[in-house]
């Protein structure tokens, strides 16, 4: 584990007066503890232990602890045994942290770990996943604590609709934060230290420290890291075993036409009682609002409320699965409505389907909706209204007449003249959303030889991929051509 100086100074200071000299910002980023030689040069990660008058040559008995340029001063001339003083803190620290990394690995709850920390850390802690509920909260801070807003959170998970929705609007960007950041008490009553958790690069959820009315110092935050890491530990040793993360995982592939794990996503889909061949249709819907994690929340409040739909974030969209056998599709819509009207949703519905591996299609007509620029909240039109028009949308648009993007046969044009696959590039890079580490690992090519192919494609087509009609078009186009 990394320390800061702060929580050695934090933890001397129970055994010593001690004085902190800071030259420069500290950083979490000290490593080992030496005896001061000053023949050794400076690694930037040790702490150095001697007196002063050795160390800095000052005349000072007194013993100095130096990490970089900065040092704390201890009131005692005894070199070894403060440099024994440490060692022990330490020696207790690490095997207090291997003890925590034991239980994860036994399978603990988070919340156990959390609990760990109620002497380093006197705050409230909570981890909330990507949909914004809480996974786990302090148990040292119970009902009647702190808040009814607290209470709420250990009752339901979730402060609920109207909070989550403010406080996205006010601080949406801080998903892409990889560092600590800090949140005022608006919308909540108390602010928050917060920092979030990845997992290959996705964004899991986050810990947040309640600030209550307490300041947090210097040593709290080195704790709060460590915090920080174990969670994080314990999120990447479960993912594995978190029923969200790997339905929502294995649906995208499927949903992409990736079928690897089709059979166990059936295997999720029969533990809800649904038969394999049963009637489903799809339901697509788009929010008017750009609230960071909404589609996550609501999706994880439609699973957790109804067993005959599966739903998942797809896309910036928020996708259902519909098992129609066990409800028709318009009490369905009869039952979600509330929920999207409230959420500000709108979209459309595929027909009616049976084998899961036809799903991506299926999945193109529920999107026709969105083709337009026509908002109708609560509205979930089926896709046989929009057919039609999208097809003479297409045909008036384009100087063929032909319902095939022009990039498209552009791209066809140029593979036979030159013996390239663009055309099948283009396919897999759509089918993995317009991810570049995806798509590269779909075709087994190397992320740099697909960043020169697609420039290509580009400076072929001059097709704009970041307009989802473009992208729509585009995908009905090559279900069009794989079609016959």
């Amino acid at each position: 584990m990394d320390y800061h100086i702060w929580m050695l100074y934090e933890a001397l200071s129970n055994h010593y007066e001690c004085e902190m000299v800071l030259k420069e910002q500290a950083t979490q980023d000290l490593k080992n503890v030496r005896l001061y030689d000053q023949s050794f040069a400076d690694d930037g990660n040790t702490l150095y232990v001697e007196q002063g008058s050795v160390m800095l040559n000052n005349d000072d008995p007194r013993v100095y602890c130096k990490h970089k340029s900065n040092y704390f001063i201890i009131e005692s001339s005894n070199v070894n045994e403060v440099f024994n003083t440490i060692i022990c803190h330490i020696n207790e620290t690490q095997n207090w942290i291997n003890r925590i990394n034991i239980m994860i690995a036994n399978n603990c709850l988070l919340s156990d770990v959390l609990s760990e920390f109620k002497d380093k850390l006197p705050f409230p802690l909570m981890v909330l996943d990507v949909s914004q509920t809480a996974l786990a909260i302090s148990e040292n801070y119970g009902k009647g604590t702190i808040d009814q807003n607290w209470d709420q959170m250990i009752e339901t998970g979730s402060l609920g609709f109207e909070s989550i929705s403010l406080y996205n609007e006010l601080y949406k960007d801080s998903i892409y934060t990889k560092d600590f950041y800090y949140v005022p008490a608006n919308p909540f009553p108390y602010p928050s230290y917060n920092r979030n958790i990845y997992v290959n690069g996705d964004f899991m959820g986050f810990l947040s420290l309640i600030l209550l009315n307490d300041s947090l110092t210097e040593a709290h935050r080195g704790w709060y890291y460590i915090a920080w890491e174990c969670v994080s530990n314990w999120i990447q040793l479960h993912i594995g075993q978190n029923d969200l993360l790997m339905r929502s995982s294995v649906f995208e592939e499927v949903m992409s036409g990736n079928f690897d794990n089709l059979n166990y996503f059936k295997g999720i889909l029969s533990t809800f009682g649904w038969k394999e061949n049963c009637n489903k249709q799809i339901i697509v819907l788009g929010c008017v609002s750009n609230h960071l994690n909404m589609n996550a929340h609501i999706a994880k409040l439609l699973n957790n409320k109804w067993d005959y739909l599966y739903a998942n974030e797809y896309q910036d969209k928020l996708v259902l699965l519909c098992n129609i056998d066990r409800l028709p599709l318009e009490q369905q819509l009869h039952n979600i409505r509330p929920i999207i009207i409230n959420s500000g949703y709108y979209g459309g519905s595929s027909n009616i389907f049976t084998n899961l591996s036809e799903a991506p299609h299926f999945l193109l007509q529920a999107m026709l909706p969105f083709w337009s620029d026509s908002v109708n909240i609560g509205v979930v039109s089926p896709c046989q209204e929009h057919i039609l028009p999208y097809t003479f949308h297409l045909l008036k648009t384009h100087a063929r007449m032909s319902l095939t993007h022009p990039a498209l046969l552009q791209l066809q044009e140029y593979d036979e003249k030159h013996k390239t696959d663009y055309m099948h590039i283009l396919y897999v890079f759509l089918q993995n959303q317009c991810n570049q580490t995806e798509t590269a690992n779909s075709l087994h090519m190397h992320r740099s030889t697909l960043l020169r192919k697609l420039a290509q494609i580009q400076q072929l087509t001059n097709v704009d991929l970041s307009d989802y009609p473009t992208r729509l078009h585009l995908m009905i186009s090559y279900e069009l051509e794989y079609a016959f």
